[in-house]
């Protein structure tokens, strides 16, 4: 710590700056509450003190259990709580101008608004918070479908999978998926591509080479899951350049009918993947394998691979998964 805190100084004094101890906090960042740092304030050194253990500098700045950084709210857990319930805030009181602009325009201009005054609040910087649980995410989306149901003149009670689809508008896994997508298109840093002289399918198709963490809560950041996600888009729109990439994109989230395979595959937590399983009697290990299967073989066709075999019994599980999922997303998010 005090080795920090003199080449902190010593880039002060270098760059002839002053720390203002007033607006100035520190936050601690752990996974869990029980191994937070026992730490409520660091001790600040003046400009000419030696760091000795019992200096007489007397200026302290405090801990914050979270802070607002470029909009925002970066919490000590990164459970991201605080920042989904300032966007729901934020989304919640566009509901009554809804009403009122759904009087005097039409949906096609109305859908524009939208955009602009909703969709913009929840996409920024949703790469980073959108990979929360589902838990969390529960009262954002309620506010985000109560909306587009008062475009569509629907009852609060109207199904949640049909509102999309009669609105061609994404939700919000599949925005955090768009998100992911165009993010590891940008930065090609996060791209690593097999590079071997053996002639596979993963080299031939633009495969990302994936990365394997070492910790459960790295298996959803973008570094580990954006990969994953870019090998199952197909070449069509890889070799899109990044400006002409968003709406084709957009039309091939929408007009997919096994996105929502995809989205349960990488972005579903196991306990939404647990309740598919109760409600049809089989365990979750089984509704992991039947998605991981119609993924791999839907991708495959996409690519123009192989087409695998695709068994009756296979595809009736897979029909059956897609049942309970609009059954489990109506009861979770429709209220």
């Amino acid at each position: 710590m005090h080795q920090h805190q003199q080449n902190q100084q010593h880039y002060l004094q270098k760059s002839l700056l002053s720390l203002n101890i007033e607006k100035t906090n520190f936050m601690t960042f752990s996974l869990s509450s029980r191994t937070l740092p026992n730490l409520n304030c660091i001790k600040i050194h003046d400009s000419y003190c030696d760091f000795a253990p019992q200096c007489a500098c007397s200026k302290y700045i405090n801990k914050k259990s979270r802070f607002k950084y470029l909009g925002i709210i970066i919490d000590e857990l990164l459970t991201w709580k605080d920042h989904v319930e300032y966007v729901t805030t934020k989304i919640r009181k566009l509901i009554h101008k809804f009403y009122e602009l759904r009087e005097i325009l039409d949906f096609r201009t109305l859908k524009t608004v939208y955009f602009a005054l909703t969709e913009s609040v929840i996409n920024y910087g949703f790469v980073v918070w959108g990979n929360t649980s589902l838990a969390t995410l529960s009262k954002l989306q309620v506010a985000q479908k109560w909306i587009i149901k008062i475009m569509l003149f629907k009852q609060k009670r109207y199904s949640s999978e049909l509102v999309f689809r009669d609105s061609k508008i994404l939700n919000l896994e599949q925005l955090y998926l768009k998100s992911l997508i165009r993010f590891i298109m940008k930065y090609d840093f996060y791209k690593e591509y097999l590079q071997h002289g053996q002639n596979t399918r993963s080299a031939a198709h633009a495969k990302v080479k994936l990365q394997n963490p070492r910790h459960t809560a790295c298996q959803s950041h973008v570094y580990c899951i954006g990969p994953k996600v870019y090998n199952d888009v197909p070449n069509s729109i890889k070799r899109l350049r990044y400006s002409t990439v968003k709406k084709e994109l957009t039309r091939w989230i929408i007009d997919s009918p096994y996105i929502q395979y995809i989205c349960l595959r990488y972005l579903g937590d196991p306990g939404y993947q647990q309740g598919i399983g109760q409600e049809l009697g089989v365990r979750q290990a089984t509704v992991s394998r039947t998605v991981d299967r119609v993924v791999n073989s839907i991708v495959a066709q996409s690519n123009e691979w192989i087409k695998f075999p695709t068994t009756n019994h296979e595809l009736m599980e897979a029909k059956q998964i897609s049942q309970s999922m609009s059954k489990i997303s109506d009861i979770n998010w429709c209220n």
